[in-house]
């Protein structure tokens, strides 16, 4: 078996299949136990006999055949396998209670067994064939239950992490309101825009929430989401296989409409975080093909993981620049912590930490996952005492663009 399958099997071999095929061993007296997956064509074994590598090999190898060919029916499969390794080799096909194939269980044996013995344990290994479907398949829905949960517990913490600025910017206009009310003409739009905000967010979550980390983190790149140099891998973040409708609106946008968002959601920011002096640069001069819904959420969240790594009193400067080389976006905080490596934060933002830790963790994991949304990229860069948080789009590609 080729060292690329080998290694597959150690990293994804189950201990309680393991553990499984080991009891079948013992009771049967074979030499070897072994399971050959047919979803992931992986082969489980619990005894490595040089005497029969050869038997294991070719066995495994008629497994694939049947299942690539689509020839799993019991006569077929079973005899071209046991054909493999003679009177040495007995098989049983595993299927789930409804009768879907799952692989293939084996026994072999050094030693030619006896005949009597040979049947019974024929007979045994057809009730843990029985008995090995069962438990995939409850296995196989566990997974599914637990993959539920995640979804659940990243939706919640997306959308609270999202929620937090327009929320703190209604509360902030509430207290100014009561202080002030006869300036309410002044407070109440920018209000109406947070609220407004919200509700999109809240519309937009479930998008987010199917686009899991996983695919983010393996649509490209090293496994440790960094390039030769140290900066952050963009084929970390790109992908060619998501549709516009995964978007929700993505289409051109022109300097002016995408400026407006972009001042809004500054204006929240600085509503929610008076503390932190915020500096704006926008010099859009070309359409950006985009979602500005996603595009304001991504700002939100760069805002957010800037003021995480906040050291002292805090400056951030925002910069938006367009033209026909692509789209810029970039958040400069001042001082500021080191991100040294942005693969590291958004691959698990679900955990624990302090409190500015999951908020950057989840802040850079959302604007990863609207940077591949775009085919774009972000990126973490070192300047001094500041760190910049850097949303690039090379080329716009949108009609019109």
């Amino acid at each position: 078996m080729d060292a690329n399958l080998r290694q597959r099997e150690t990293k994804a071999a189950d201990p309680t299949v393991k553990a499984f095929l080991a009891e079948l061993r013992d009771g049967v007296r074979a030499t070897d136990t072994l399971f050959v997956d047919a979803a992931g064509m992986l082969c489980w074994e619990t005894a490595r006999s040089p005497n029969l590598i050869a038997v294991r090999e070719r066995v495994a190898a008629a497994t694939r055949i049947a299942v690539s060919t689509g020839d799993t029916s019991y006569d077929g499969m079973i005899s071209a396998v046991e054909a493999c390794g003679g009177v040495r080799c007995a098989a049983a096909r595993v299927v789930d209670p409804t009768g879907v194939f799952l692989g293939l269980l084996c026994c072999l044996w050094d030693d030619e067994p006896e005949w009597e013995t040979l049947i019974i344990n024929r007979q045994a290994l057809a009730l843990h064939a029985r008995l090995l479907g069962h438990f995939l398949k409850t296995a196989s829905r566990l997974a599914i239950v637990e993959d539920e949960a995640a979804r659940r517990e990243r939706f919640v913490a997306a959308l609270t992490h999202d929620l937090r600025n327009p929320l703190a910017a209604v509360l902030a206009g509430l207290r100014l309101l009561e202080r002030k009310p006869d300036r309410w003409t002044d407070f109440v739009p920018q209000m109406r825009q947070s609220v407004g905000r919200m509700n999109r967010l809240i519309d937009g979550a479930f998008d987010l929430v199917d686009l899991q980390l996983t695919g983010v983190a393996s649509a490209g790149g090293n496994d440790d989401g960094l390039d030769e140099t140290g900066a952050s891998s963009a084929d970390v973040y790109r992908t060619d296989s998501v549709s516009t409708e995964q978007i929700g609106n993505l289409r051109v946008r022109t300097p002016e409409s995408l400026t407006l968002v972009l001042r809004e959601v500054v204006e929240e920011f600085r509503s929610a975080q008076p503390e932190v002096i915020v500096t704006t640069d926008f010099s859009l001069l070309a359409p950006v093909y985009c979602d500005s819904d996603r595009v304001a959420q991504l700002l939100a969240s760069l805002l957010s993981s800037g003021r995480a790594l906040a050291l002292a009193e805090q400056t951030i400067a925002v910069t938006a620049v367009s033209g026909p080389q692509g789209f810029i976006l970039d958040v400069l905080a001042t001082p500021a912590a080191e991100v040294f490596d942005i693969s590291s934060h958004i691959r698990d933002p679900f955990g624990g930490g302090s409190r500015s830790d999951r908020s950057l963790d989840l802040g850079l994991y959302v604007a990863a996952i609207i940077a591949r949304l775009h085919g774009g990229e972000i990126a973490a860069v070192r300047e001094g005492e500041a760190t910049r948080l850097v949303f690039r789009i090379e080329t716009n590609t949108g009609v019109g663009c």
